[in-house]
């Protein structure tokens, strides 16, 4: 006899499995796929944190960079102590023209981690195509970084048209990209991470997982770490 399962628990092991087929098509590079699971999950879970973030470093890779930002700034409002939220909407900001927008961030960023060289970096972007070149250069050297320059245009933007950045910009985002960093949610976290590779769990596992979860220990403080489906990784102290 089927043992039964009430709605609020139908809805979990739906939440899960769509989230574990968005990390497992996003290992594969399935992009657009990835993209339609994640929206499916946060019908489930509309206010899921992580969910979101998850979504929205998804629309960044598509170059939905509006939409990213859309879904960043709104995570935080609710998690304002999230700094890596700050870096990844300063980033949104660079790649949709708008650099004057991913300064306070930048800023905010350091405050609190003065040596870190991708905020130094992206922070030197930016005053060099708000036509501010001596703050550029001072950040680019600081990161250590200062042959990046010779990739940007020889004559800082003093008057570009709006919606446009200096010429080798691009190729410099290009290395400061949103990547794998620790979580930018650091409140949320679900069941075992799809890290390695394990294959997606059947839905028959999604019901175990989602059995075990206790008022105590409920799927919110368990964990999946959509931040290792990509390779590369970044020391504490944001070497790249």
């Amino acid at each position: 006899m089927a043992q039964y399962r009430t709605p609020a628990v139908r809805e979990q092991e739906d939440f899960l499995f769509h989230l574990y087929r968005a990390i497992d098509l996003l290992k594969q590079n399935q992009t657009i796929e990835a993209k339609e699971e994640i929206e499916l999950a946060l019908v489930h879970a509309p206010t899921d944190a992580r969910s979101q973030d998850l979504l929205a470093r998804t629309y960044y890779r598509m170059g939905m960079y509006p939409l990213a930002v859309e879904i960043f700034e709104n995570l935080l409002k609710r998690y304002p102590k999230e700094l890596n939220l700050r870096l990844n909407l300063s980033l949104s900001f660079l790649r949709s023209k708008q650099p004057a927008l991913a300064l306070p961030h930048l800023h905010h960023f350091l405050t609190h981690h003065p040596k870190h060289e991708r905020a130094l970096c992206l922070l030197g972007l930016a005053y060099w195509n708000l036509g501010r070149p001596e703050e550029a250069t001072h950040l680019f050297e600081q990161a250590g970084r200062k042959e990046w320059m010779a990739q940007l245009s020889p004559h800082p933007p003093q008057s570009l048209p709006h919606a446009t950045l200096a010429g080798g910009s691009e190729t410099v985002l290009a290395r400061l990209d949103i990547r794998s960093e620790p979580p930018t949610i650091r409140e949320k976290s679900y069941p075992p991470s799809l890290s390695d590779d394990r294959d997606m769990p059947s839905r028959s596992g999604i019901r175990s997982i989602v059995a075990q979860a206790t008022p105590q220990h409920s799927l919110e403080q368990w964990k999946v770490d959509p931040d290792q489906i990509q390779d590369i990784t970044i020391d504490d102290d944001g070497q790249l």
